[in-house]
């Protein structure tokens, strides 16, 4: 029995001096293996810009959930991230890296993991590559993975300006408001996807920026009131409906800055460029025979969905115009004195029939039974169960949202002339 509990103790004291040595070995080739690692690591990521040499950032992971790691060279050629995100359609993790240089440029773009669809990274690279954070523009046909990816760079743009100084243009100072100003012009995904417009040749020269949702649905415009910042909604066709300073203060019923509405209004040619003419449409659904039987009302700020309000001889022409499951869908109600619903026509859609089947779903708007809905009825007897396209939910929620701000419109017009 002595001999075993010996054995025992020998044994013992052989595994503690064993374990001291490999904790001690540890504690001086740890630190070694680990820079050895991070040099590894940090030459791998210096390929995003050669020559480079890079020093580790310091961040908040919880405030920066998308990023794995972050770097700047020493040398000031620009920063690397390290991102990842599984926000995308398939769920599977996507890791790419982005170098940036100091104006805010992307200047490089690689995926190490991506589990989208196949060959959409090297769209991805297409489509970011050579632009200033925080991207804005979408993929078409990729909006889930679209999504992920630009909010993990608005990340990186993020942690970027607290590192450099990043000069942003008015309108991109001004596209954090835009959900606010139009927030029926959000995809399916729940994103706008802004893109920015040139502005045209004459334009006055307090314009300063312009952009348009993806969806279509109409358009943000920064301009300058002396030395203040004034970020303006227009609606598809040319009309201002919103007008803030930069912190989202409204500025709509300011004297001060009327000459400014009339100057963005003033822009015609992106108007006309990207919408046809409320009129011309009116006239091809055969609402009216000719542009002399409409006589525009100005409604003033109503809501963003009402885009024109026009006197015809059998009542009033409201339209407005919503985002559906593939952009703008027009509409066009004509309510009489009494409130009857006396014509109705979707002036414009996009909507797309059912991929698989070809059933009809968001383009029913268009057909004759759709307008059909509304002989008889009057503005109190519409119903969501009148405007439901069953199986097409988007169509149908910008549906109601027209017709809600027409009722709306209706409304405030019938108290103005009382």
């Amino acid at each position: 029995m002595n001999k075993s509990i010996k054995s025992i103790i020998v044994l013992t004291c052989i595994c503690l001096v064993v374990a001291l040595s490999l904790s001690l070995v540890n504690s001086i080739t740890a630190p070694v293996i680990s820079k050895h690692a991070g040099d590894e690591a940090a030459k791998k990521l210096a390929v995003m810009l050669p020559g480079s040499d890079l020093e580790k950032l310091e961040f908040d992971n919880g405030k920066f959930p998308s990023i794995v790691g972050a770097y700047r060279d020493k040398g000031g050629k620009g920063f690397v991230f390290e991102l990842q995100t599984n926000k995308g359609y398939t769920g599977g993790d996507i890791y790419f890296l982005a170098a940036v240089d100091l104006s805010g440029k992307i200047i490089k773009l690689e995926f190490n993991n991506y589990p989208e669809t196949r060959g959409t990274a090297d769209a991805f690279v297409n489509l970011y590559t050579n632009k200033n954070i925080p991207v804005t523009d979408t993929l078409g046909g990729a909006t889930v993975a679209s999504g992920a990816i630009k909010n993990a760079i608005i990340e990186a743009s993020e942690l970027f300006s607290n590192y450099a100084t990043l000069e942003v243009s008015d309108i991109v100072s001004a596209y954090p408001l835009m959900p606010s100003i139009m927030p029926y012009a959000k995809t399916e995904s729940g994103d706008i996807g802004q893109k920015e417009l040139e502005i045209p040749d004459g334009a006055p020269s307090t314009i300063t920026g312009i952009a348009t949702p993806s969806t279509g649905a109409g358009y943000i415009v920064t301009a300058k009131s002396g030395e203040e910042l004034l970020v303006l909604g227009v609606n598809p066709y040319g009309k201002v409906f919103y007008m803030s300073d930069i912190d989202g203060n409204d500025m709509l019923q300011n004297p001060d800055h009327a000459q400014i509405i009339e100057d963005v209004e003033s822009l015609e040619s992106i108007y006309k460029k990207n919408h046809n003419s409320i009129t011309d449409l009116m006239i091809k659904k055969e609402i009216i025979a000719s542009a002399d039987e409409a006589k525009e009302v100005d409604f003033g700020k109503i809501s963003s969905n009402v885009v024109a309000v026009y006197e015809l001889t059998n009542g009033t022409a409201f339209i407005a115009a919503a985002s559906g499951y593939s952009g703008r869908i027009t509409v066009c109600y004509v309510i009489d004195s009494d409130g009857n619903v006396v014509d109705y026509a979707t002036l414009e859609q996009t909507e797309t029939e059912n991929h698989y089947d070809g059933t009809a779903y968001g383009t029913e708007i268009s057909f004759n039974s759709y307008a059909g809905r509304f002989d008889g009825l009057t503005v109190d007897t519409i119903t969501d169960e009148t405007l439901l396209i069953a199986g097409a939910t988007y169509t149908t929620n910008a549906t109601k949202n027209a017709w809600n701000d027409i009722k709306e419109a209706y409304a405030a017009l019938t108290q103005e002339a009382e």
